[in-house]
């Protein structure tokens, strides 16, 4: 697989402290208007002492994405650009401490990172929205869900972890990746072996931009907040998206998030794609996006017209 586009992400100075934490208002601005098809738009929001800037794509139904530990908005760029073809609006958003999202980092928690989100939400004027989260995004996307329900029409999560920890061999590779001696060839094995499904190409997330402080910052807020705080989303409908192949969010996580809630988790498992799978198989996830909210469009219909 060919990169589409550059991913920015703290991959070597992250990843010990991810691992192992696997195993463990202010004015708003005025209403954003619709964003022409044409190309991605990036706004800022200001509350308080917090900018948070966004990457917004398209019009219609408003779909919020919340990226992974330590990425930017643009590891959404192919996902956006798709569901913009559907007919959404993406809005990626940078949490503080990446690209121009700026703010204190000290002493924050989850529901930190979700008040940023909500403040966001309110500021488009947008009604009740779809929030996506990839990797670490997902805690924060089930935090918004449970602090502010009256912003979340449902809940899709990619690659969520929170109960079942990363495989041992990602464990070893990890190592592998901290290792100063590691040569780039073996560093760019273990990226694979700890990111990516084998028929997948790990270099979008080999060379990256690192964001440390942020990085740092958002693993001691998941230390900061309990899992039961945030575990199960709220009470929204939910999608949940797994790679097959996710050593460090194994399916283990989505199969407990569908036995746990059944009749409001949907769960689809991609074969031979890793923790990147947004990156991996943007395609599948954006047609599961629309066939799932498609569905939910229809049920609303059906009962509508009893």
């Amino acid at each position: 697989m060919k990169p589409i586009y550059k991913v920015r992400f703290t991959v070597y100075s992250a990843i010990t402290f991810l691992l192992l934490s696997a195993l463990l208002f202010l004015p708003t601005l005025p209403q954003t208007q619709a964003i022409p098809s044409n190309g991605p738009v990036t706004k800022k929001f200001v509350f308080g002492d917090v900018v948070v800037e966004t990457v917004i794509r398209g019009s219609g139904e408003t779909i919020v994405l919340l990226p992974g530990r330590g990425l930017s908005a643009d590891s959404f760029a192919e996902l956006a650009r798709l569901l913009d073809k559907s007919g959404y609006r993406a809005v990626a958003i940078n949490p503080r401490g990446i690209e121009g999202s700026t703010g204190p980092l000290e002493k924050l928690t989850l529901k930190d990172y979700a008040g940023d989100v909500a403040a966001v939400i309110k500021a488009l004027g947008a009604p009740r929205v779809h929030v996506l989260g990839h990797a670490y995004g997902n805690r924060v996307a089930r935090a918004l869900a449970v602090d502010h329900p009256d912003l979340v029409q449902t809940v899709i999560l990619l690659a969520a972890g929170g109960r079942v920890g990363p495989r041992p061999e990602a464990v070893k590779a990890a190592e592998k990746l901290e290792s100063p001696g590691a040569t780039r060839t073996e560093k760019i094995e273990a990226t694979r072996v700890v990111y990516f499904g084998p028929k997948s190409d790990p270099m979008p997330w080999v060379d990256l931009k690192a964001y440390t402080a942020a990085s740092k910052a958002q693993g001691e807020a998941l230390r900061a907040t309990p899992r039961d705080s945030w575990w199960s989303g709220g009470k929204a409908p939910m999608l949940v998206i797994q790679g097959l192949e996710d050593k460090i969010a194994p399916p283990e996580n989505g199969r407990a998030l569908r036995d746990e809630y059944a009749d409001r988790v949907t769960l689809i498992e991609l074969p031979d794609v890793g923790h990147a799978l947004v990156i991996e198989q943007p395609k599948a996830i954006a047609k599961a996006i629309h066939d799932f909210l498609k569905s939910r469009r229809n049920t609303r219909a059906a009962a509508a017209a009893r």
